[in-house]
């Protein structure tokens, strides 16, 4: 399959990671700055975004490999 010269699925792929990539810093950052009764929570919520990086990559990686973008 050729690559379109503007493919729309890879721009809201990339505009997806390019949201849940600062979203997962902020979180393991504010693990550093947790007071113990709090660390458990944080230690979920920066899990979580890393889940959501770590998909929103995963989909952009396929996709490049699929369609050639």
């Amino acid at each position: 399959m050729q690559p379109s010269p503007s493919c729309g699925e890879k721009q809201s792929l990339t505009e997806r990671l390019n949201q849940a990539r600062p979203l997962y810093a902020e979180a393991t950052t504010h693990l550093e700055t947790m007071e113990s009764g709090e660390f458990k929570e944080a230690l979920r919520k920066a899990h979580q975004a890393k889940d959501t990086y770590e998909s929103a990559r995963d989909a952009l990686e396929a996709h490049n490999k699929e369609h050639g973008c």
